[in-house]
């Protein structure tokens, strides 16, 4: 038999009261219809496909509500019941009302409740209580016209205009929907002020009540599957965790707006496959949103993050839409609902790590604080927002038509540059001088996350790789505010202030300069300088496309990134220098900046002089460059290629304007492998340099 399908645009996803109006139309309907099955489209809007047309839909749910309404009736039953336990209470209901009980109060074990945020305190807001309004609106609906009830619902889930007298007449005095209208006008951009609801246009539709509130029971707590013995809650309310307000403001500003006490967020689930009312109501209350160790999720910000590492396979929840139920007074019951967008489940590796890596270290933070009673410098909680709406990035799909690896290639690179940019002000943190914080052990995988095939992120791999030995980066301590302990661990150092390459006017020069001085510290001995440059990304660099603020992002990226373990070096491509822009008067210095090799028998290419003697080398032309002495720099670069035995060729004339002093010193500071180094002497040499043959037993 065909299904019918209803494309219902008056339940949607936009704002809480028309989404649980879709949840509960759908398990209404599934009672008096089991075909039905139901799905949300890419606009979030509600579709239902059944054996019935709508208009017999409705129908038969009209009948149901009329004859045999869902049960709802307060846990306190009006005065009779407040000073008696819940547990009590609870066992003294009908079977048919254990639904509305759960969905409202959670028994915890020391005999003390928890509310659901999602139906205020106790299943009531502030006075206005909503076991009387429904009572109000099953009554309204049973005395009006049939035709005008059927007709309101119908318009109602279509989203259709109705008559201003029809809606007058099944319309109720009990403002008890308030909490979930506010949602409605939370734009992008819009902070939990613009949507209180005194700012709201009341409208309480007695179908809106029945429909809101059997879509609110769906969300009922569920006892833990595994409970641990010795925990406070034994049960928890599903999808309904502590707010985080990240991701509020347009365009990914970091604010301060903190959300009052006790806000929680209900993550509502949307889902792309048709399912039935059967299924739904076995996934719901068996979702759990854990942690890669098993720990449930605490906030929004740990469930942002599972979300977008999950990967969708035959029936799951495609995004989460993040309802903040706010207080609007601490000391009021009531809240209202902000919507605060989409967490998509993308399957994100760089999600799954960050969780992995970045979450302990974003803890420590908080237990920090804690001992400060909360106290937080304004440097600190900028930063530490900022790093988080990164982290939330991970599960937000880009509004731009590119792939969903460059996507998330270039969310990692803020989460890295967030990540490298809060450090700093954490560093004041440490409760004792003598226990500071560590940083976070980043994982070599971020080099793959982040890798999005840009020059900027290109060089500054090159860069960093180039200046690593065994598991480090000898960048780090000049880079980051970071600082080795005795016992070989790394920690936070205040002392340690590198210059803010967000905010310098000349990044590119500044971290020339920086590299130059970690080299100076550390004096590394025998360092290998591996890995290798794309010539490519290089002549953008030199060529100034880059821009100014490419320069920025790659000095931010090669300061994130020295913060990762490193990984396998990179192997050079095979590109033409000179075809992709790379002169012969900038393929000498780059040659000689490389440490001497020689061919051996086998082909491979082997060192003819000291690692520190081809160091000094390369950062005595990286001091010349950036200090504009281009004019030495070449001198010395066309003598160490001569004593190489390389026959030059002669200087062309300069046709191209020079390439700026820093961007020149930092090619210098760049690795080339023994390929890329060839390629470079066959436009720098009459003919490449003689090869050194050792026979076995012999001398060359």
């Amino acid at each position: 038999m065909t299904l019918v399908k209803e494309r219902l645009a008056g339940c949607n996803a936009e704002s809480l009261d028309s989404y649980l109006r879709g949840l509960g139309f759908f398990l209404l309907a599934g009672e008096v219809e089991p075909s039905v099955r139901a799905w949300w489209d890419e606009d979030g809007i509600l579709w239902l496909a059944s054996n019935l047309a709508l208009a017999e839909l409705v129908e038969q749910v009209t009948d149901r509500v009329h004859d045999k309404p869902p049960r709802l009736r307060t846990p306190w039953r009006g005065g009779s019941g407040r000073g008696r336990d819940f547990v009590e209470l609870r066992n003294l209901a009908e079977e048919d009302e254990l639904d509305w009980f759960d969905a409202s109060i959670l028994p915890l074990a020391d005999g003390s409740r928890q509310n659901n945020p999602l139906l205020g305190e106790g299943a009531s807001f502030g006075r206005g209580e909503i076991a009387e309004g429904y009572e109000i609106a099953l009554s309204t609906l049973r005395k009006a016209s049939r035709a005008w009830v059927e007709r309101i619902l119908r318009d109602l889930l279509l989203g259709s205009p109705t008559e201003r007298g029809v809606a007058q007449a099944l319309a109720i005095r009990r403002k008890i929907l308030g909490a979930y209208q506010s949602g409605r006008a939370a734009l992008p951009g819009s902070s939990a002020n613009d949507v209180k609801p005194e700012g709201q246009k009341p409208r309480t539709l007695a179908w809106d009540v029945v429909l809101v509130f059997r879509g609110a029971r769906l969300f009922r707590g569920v006892t833990a599957k595994r409970a641990d013995p010795g925990a406070r809650v034994q049960a928890a309310f599903p999808l309904v965790v502590q707010s985080r307000p990240f991701g509020i403001r347009a365009g990914g500003v970091a604010d301060q707006w903190r959300d009052p006490p006790r806000t929680f967020e209900l993550l509502a689930p949307l889902w792309s496959r048709p399912c039935t009312v059967r299924t739904l109501m076995h996934l719901i209350p068996a979702t759990r949103i854990r942690l890669p160790r098993g720990d449930v999720a605490r906030d929004a910000l740990d469930a942002a993050l599972i979300q977008s590492a999950r990967a969708t396979a035959g029936l799951g929840f495609d995004r989460l839409v993040r309802f903040a139920l706010i207080p609007p007074n601490p000391k009021k019951p009531a809240r209202y609902a902000a919507r605060r967008g989409e967490i998509y489940a993308l399957g994100r590796r760089a999600a799954h790590q960050a969780v992995e890596d970045i979450f302990p270290f974003l803890r420590d933070i908080e237990r920090e604080l804690a001992r400060r009673d909360g106290k937080e410098p304004p440097s600190l909680e900028i930063s530490r927002r900022r790093l988080e709406n990164a982290l939330a990035g991970l599960g937000y799909r880009a509004p731009s038509s590119g792939s969903l690896a460059l996507s998330e290639a270039r969310s990692a690179q803020e989460v890295l540059i967030a990540l490298a940019a809060l450090e700093a002000p954490a560093a004041w943190l440490a409760s004792q001088p003598d226990h500071p914080l560590q940083p976070p052990r980043l994982s070599s995988e971020w080099f793959r996350h982040a890798d999005d095939r840009a020059a900027t992120f290109l060089l500054a791999r090159s860069l960093v790789s180039g200046f690593s030995t065994g598991d480090v980066c000898l960048l780090r301590e000049t880079l980051l505010p970071h600082r080795r302990n005795d016992d070989g661990r790394f920690v936070l150092d205040a002392a340690r202030t590198p210059p803010d390459l967000e905010r310098v006017s000349d990044p590119l020069g500044v971290l020339v300069a920086l590299v130059l001085t970690a080299v100076r510290r550390t004096r590394p001995e025998n360092l290998q300088r591996a890995g290798s440059t794309s010539f490519s990304a290089l002549a953008g660099l030199l060529a100034g496309t880059l821009g100014s603020e490419g320069e920025r992002r790659l000095a931010l990226l090669a300061a994130a990134l020295a913060g990762v373990h490193p990984a396998e070096p990179s192997a050079s491509q095979a590109e033409n220098p000179l075809a992709v822009g790379i002169g012969a008067d900038v393929a000498r210095l780059l040659l000689a900046a490389q440490p001497a090799t020689a061919s051996s028998r086998n082909g491979a290419r082997e060192a003819t002089e000291s690692p520190n003697a081809a160091l000094e080398r390369t950062t005595t032309l990286a001091s010349l460059l950036l200090a504009g002495r281009i004019d030495v720099a070449r001198t010395i670069a066309d003598s160490e290629l001569r004593r190489r035995g390389l026959d030059l060729l002669p200087t062309p004339p300069r046709r191209a304007p020079t390439p700026p002093p820093a961007a020149l010193a930092l090619a210098v500071l760049l690795p080339f492998d023994g390929e890329a180094c060839a390629a470079l002497e066959r436009i720098v040499t009459v003919t490449p340099a003689n090869t050194l043959v050792t026979q076995e037993g012999g001398t060359p």
